[in-house]
């Protein structure tokens, strides 16, 4: 294992953190955070992560902090690799990346890491996909100028709403959001699905305010799928177009899923491994039908479950238990 830390000064004393294993490691505000910066007002309660992606590949990710996380004296806006010397500020505070590990991505040249434009490994996520249900449709009525304002809004909010619940990554596709959660470990942590049924509610209360505020007779309506597999995670593009991104069945199944929402005439479908993870955690679930699906590319039916927004707050209150547990 490598020698993998933060160096950094708080209250004038030096401290390290070390970075040894999979998890991600929050900096900021909250109780979650792996540095006590609680007293410090410029940094946001979610506000910036390191996480190891693959070997000893670290990235550090920005949480749409109000101050921005700073990498070298520049702004980060995407999940970004870390090379040994790197210095991080958030807020007041500084920190010097090291990893030491003579193979390392930092040990190397630091111009070199750039000619890899494909660099990507392999991790359980659970992707939701949220689509407007008739968008040609309502750009008809409504016009095109009107509904790009609106969505332009819609994306701001929703984007906000999944950056405070802790994507690993979002995407915006047409009409479509795509929000992507990285597994810590190969089953799905209680905190992991509320995170994400909390970012359902928080979406569905978005569409409610934009409804509401540009005064639409006939109320946008949209679905959702969810759905929990292994994909190829990372930097797809370039050091001048870095695009960090999910590939795999996983991701196409989940617009897939969405999709379904229209010919079932349901709010949510759930993949089904997303399903079986879920029950081991609550039992059966409440609320959720089982539904054999026929998914545009695949060859036989699907199993899926549907439910309604309604059944989220409950799925939420049944995890209650289990994060109850896991903070003993």
């Amino acid at each position: 294992m490598s020698n993998c830390y933060l160096e950094y000064e708080w209250k004038s004393e030096k401290r390290l953190l070390r970075l040894d294993n999979d998890e991600t490691f929050r900096i900021d505000r909250s109780k979650l955070s792996a540095v006590d910066l609680s007293e410090d007002p410029t940094v946001s309660l979610r506000h910036a992560m390191a996480q190891r992606l693959e070997g000893n590949n670290f990235y550090l990710t920005d949480l749409n902090s109000r101050n921005g996380t700073m990498l070298n004296g520049r702004p980060i806006t995407v999940p970004t690799l870390l090379k040994t010397g790197d210095v991080i500020r958030i807020g007041t505070c500084e920190f010097v990346f090291h990893l030491e590990d003579a193979e390392s991505p930092g040990a190397a040249d630091a111009t070199a890491s750039w000619n890899t434009k494909f660099q990507v490994s392999r991790k359980l996520i659970t992707v939701l996909v949220a689509d407007i249900k008739d968008y040609t449709g309502l750009t008809l009525k409504l016009g095109e100028s009107f509904i790009c304002e609106m969505i332009g809004t819609l994306f701001q909010e929703a984007g906000r709403v999944l950056s405070a619940n802790d994507t690993w990554g979002q995407k915006y596709i047409g009409d479509a959001l795509m929000g992507v959660w990285i597994h810590a470990q190969q089953v799905p942590a209680p905190r992991e699905f509320e995170l994400i049924f909390r970012s359902v509610v928080a979406i569905k209360g978005v569409f409610g305010t934009i409804n509401e505020r540009y005064g639409l007779v006939e109320p946008i309506t949209f679905g959702i799928g969810i759905n929990t597999g292994h994909a190829a995670i990372g930097n797809m593009g370039s050091r001048q177009s870095p695009d960090f991104t999910a590939l795999g069945d996983a991701v196409n199944k989940t617009f897939r899923l969405e999709a379904a929402t229209r010919e079932l005439g349901v709010d949510i479908v759930f993949g089904n491994l997303t399903y079986d993870f879920l029950s081991a955690l609550t039992g059966t679930p409440v609320g959720l039908t089982r539904q054999l699906v026929h998914l545009k590319g695949y060859p036989e039916a699907e199993t899926a479950y549907v439910t309604d927004f309604t059944t989220v707050e409950r799925l939420i209150e049944n995890l209650q238990p289990n994060l109850d547990e896991s903070l003993t």
